[in-house]
């Protein structure tokens, strides 16, 4: 049985703390790291990363980091820009093939995957593309997301119900299980942290006299039982049931 590491220093080292949370999870080794990125840094996700089976958590942070910037200072020359104001069809043409572009230049690169969650998510909410009756580019875009494995259930279920009132009723059909599979893959490792989480406070608390580091105990209680309120109030079992329902 793969061990399962949870690193709460992650929560600081990747971003501030969340109602937006969600959790990750990623090989490395022989080892399974669940990772608790917050906020605004949900769109990264951390892929392999080559370590020596024997590493520790300082490590695993460092290598994180480093692939975290190296992430952003390739996605940085994307010119894909956050719109001010009312999208144009030009902007969002030139969007769409900038994206493509993108993809098509580094095929089956590891960074595709936080690519996919942050510029598929901008296309289809900041440059409205949900709001357009272009079903052929929402299908595309959702994919993307879906392809990404995005814990953005909530934008994946908009736009499945935005496909299902157009477009082919086959490709609705292959691309709702696509999604009910991704949202029930994250909903469990969801769940899998949840009870994990519980354990320690559990354990926590039957050795209050214990320190964790330089935090105290209580401290510890306190941060864990707020990500355990976090997870619950997770929004992938509820999109699972409207996504299933379509």
């Amino acid at each position: 049985m793969k061990k399962i590491i949870i690193v709460l220093s992650l929560i600081s080292l990747i971003g501030c703390n969340s109602e937006n949370s969600i959790p990750r999870e990623t090989q490395i080794e022989n080892k399974k790291f669940i990772l608790m990125p917050t906020g605004k840094d949900n769109d990264f996700k951390p892929t392999n990363i080559p370590l020596d089976k024997n590493a520790t958590p300082a490590e695993l942070l460092n290598a994180v980091k480093t692939q975290k910037d190296d992430y952003e200072k390739l996605l940085k020359t994307v010119q894909i820009a956050v719109p001010s104001s009312r999208v144009s069809s030009r902007e969002l043409v030139n969007a769409d093939v900038t994206y493509r572009s993108f993809i098509e230049n580094h095929k089956n690169e590891p960074v595709l995957a936080t690519f996919r969650n942050t510029f598929a998510r901008l296309i289809l909410e900041d440059y409205q593309l949900l709001e357009t009756t272009d079903y052929t580019k929402i299908k595309y875009y959702t994919e993307e997301l879906i392809k990404a494995k995005s814990e953005n259930s909530e934008l994946i279920t908009k736009s499945l119900i935005k496909l299902k009132s157009g477009g082919s009723e086959i490709e609705f059909k292959n691309l709702q299980v696509d999604a009910i599979n991704v949202l029930n893959e994250n909903n469990k490792i969801n769940e899998r942290l949840i009870n994990f989480l519980q354990e320690r406070v559990s354990q926590l608390k039957k050795n209050p006299e214990k320190r964790q580091g330089t935090l105290k105990v209580e401290f510890t209680i306190a941060l864990l039982e707020q990500k355990i309120k976090e997870l619950k109030a997770n929004q992938s079992a509820t999109s699972l049931r409207k996504v299933a329902s379509l």
